[in-house]
């Protein structure tokens, strides 16, 4: 039987009574003479080290094995560390927030650019962009598909070609009865270059 405030998390053989993780955990240290390395249980990438209320930038210690924090200088006597450890929950597993697929976040946003790590965006739908927003492709940014406002471009701003490839039949069409009135006049058989 759990207690207020527990949770049943998963393990390999059933469940059990867990407790929540305490988000933040702090620990003060009075410094020896040149003492560099502090012993304290933390999460790699998530943690703050003052000396004397003063926070240090990330290469002024090394922190990467979760229980040990070195400092890049020797501290004086006296000197007070403080070692601040933020806990995260990664995979919107039990534990605490977050959540377990990005679809049940209904309007997810970016902070910054997302990389496809080799992998593909697959789904129905749409990808609808705004107004002089642009889909660019290549390494470049060379071919770039966009609307205006009031009229859609494909720009090709490389050194290359735009070539437009149908393993039968191309056809171009417009929701306006003149474009398809115009190209039912043309017949191209092989090639054109105007």
């Amino acid at each position: 039987t759990g207690t207020n405030g527990q949770y049943l998390k998963t393990t390999a053989t059933g469940v059990e009574w867990a407790s929540f993780p305490t988000m933040r955990t702090k620990s003060t240290n009075t410094a020896s003479a040149g003492q560099t390395t502090f012993s304290f249980s933390y999460t790699v990438g998530f943690l703050d080290v003052f000396v004397n209320g003063v926070k240090l930038a990330d290469s002024e210690f090394t922190a990467t094995n979760g229980v040990t924090v070195v400092l890049a200088v020797g501290s004086f006597v006296g000197d007070i560390v403080e070692l601040i450890s933020y806990y995260t929950v990664s995979g919107g597993g039990g534990g605490g927030g977050g959540i377990a697929n990005i679809v049940e976040d209904t309007s997810p946003q970016l902070g910054g650019d997302l990389d496809l790590n080799s992998n593909s965006i697959i789904g129905s739908g749409h990808i609808d962009i705004g107004d002089n927003n642009r889909l660019k492709l290549g390494a470049s940014d060379d071919l770039q598909i966009y609307h205006d406002g009031n009229n859609s471009y494909i720009d090709d701003a490389g050194t290359g070609s735009i070539k437009i490839r149908s393993g039968f039949l191309l056809k171009l069409l417009s929701f306006s009865s003149i474009f398809e009135s115009l190209l039912s006049l043309l017949k191209i058989t092989s090639s054109i270059d105007l």
